[in-house]
């Protein structure tokens, strides 16, 4: 009765974030445009010169870069196992078969899609698809976050995290200012309430976008996704159960898990700037670290 409840309340809740992922993505992009529209139309006017000289370019840059990347992660397919990859029913429950009997079983099969997984691909129950490399389906870009729009979504939280410090640190004195309702307010009542907008919004979302950011920077530079980081976690687990050491296969080294990743090596900084790098490799396989053949590795049949 409990299972029963509990895969209700999971159909419940994949339900409506299906159905609400474009609400979620409009409310998100009104929140930049909004506050970005409050920076540069009452606050940055009120700067000197020189303040405006330093403030201004990357603030532009930031909003752009924001943007690109957020609707890039929206509108780019996360990357999905190709149509030679499709098995039939009868192949499917064959390998379940054997499976069952104890026989070694190499290839990785979902049986909602009825397809063999590549490696690193999981189902996704909201797109109703497997997904490469999958990450997480995300709300806030109404998609699933992997293989090929991971890199936009990496980029967009790191931009988005940026141009919020900056916007807290332009917005902070007049925020002070207009916070102190006893103090005359240079720009009237709305710009009171933009710039207390502005400085709310930047602090509170650089808070928490930055620890998103900072979470998925690990998991790059560690070389591993969201759904691996709980999996590898359990064959750590398991491996030191039996004496033996784990070994994460795609781990290559925080400098070329970064250059993976980015297309770039973290020293060339147009990794960082939108509408450069690209997503190597074709999703289907991956670069692997060498192992000793007695290590409990992440493609271990436990992920199976």
């Amino acid at each position: 009765m409990a299972l029963e409840a509990a895969e209700e309340m999971e159909d419940a809740c994949t339900w409506v974030v299906r159905v609400c992922g474009r609400v979620f993505v409009a409310f998100a992009l009104g929140l930049i445009v909004s506050g970005a529209s409050i920076l540069f139309v009452d606050l940055l006017p009120t700067f000197s010169a020189t303040q405006a000289l330093f403030a201004v370019p990357p603030s532009l840059f930031l909003v752009f870069g924001a943007l690109h990347n957020y609707l890039a992660a929206v509108f780019t397919s996360p990357g999905y196992p190709p149509s030679d990859y499709h098995i039939t029913e009868s192949q499917l429950n064959d390998m379940h078969q054997r499976r069952k009997r104890g026989q070694p079983v190499r290839d990785r099969v979902c049986r909602s899609c009825c397809i063999i997984k590549p490696p690193r691909a999981h189902h996704c129950k909201i797109c109703n698809r497997c997904v490469l490399a999958m990450d997480h389906h995300c709300p806030w870009v109404g998609n699933c976050v992997g293989y090929r729009n991971h890199r936009y979504f990496l980029l967009f939280l790191i931009h988005v995290t940026l141009l919020c410090l900056l916007g807290a640190c332009l917005s902070f004195n007049t925020f002070w200012e207009a916070a102190n309702l006893q103090n005359d307010f240079s720009f009237g009542y709305s710009g009171r309430g933009g710039a207390i907008y502005v400085f709310l919004l930047s602090a509170s979302i650089s808070f928490g976008v930055g620890l998103l950011c900072i979470w998925q920077l690990y998991l790059v530079l560690t070389g591993q996704t969201t759904i691996e980081f709980y999996s590898n976690s359990d064959l750590q687990e398991t491996a030191e159960r039996i004496g033996s050491t784990f070994v994460n296969q795609y781990d290559l080294g925080a400098a070329r898990n970064f250059e993976h990743f980015f297309g770039f090596a973290w020293t060339n900084l147009r990794w960082f700037i939108p509408m450069c790098g690209q997503t190597t490799g074709d999703g289907l396989s991956f670069p692997t670290t060498t192992y000793q053949p007695s290590a409990v590795t992440s493609s271990t049949t436990l992920l199976v």
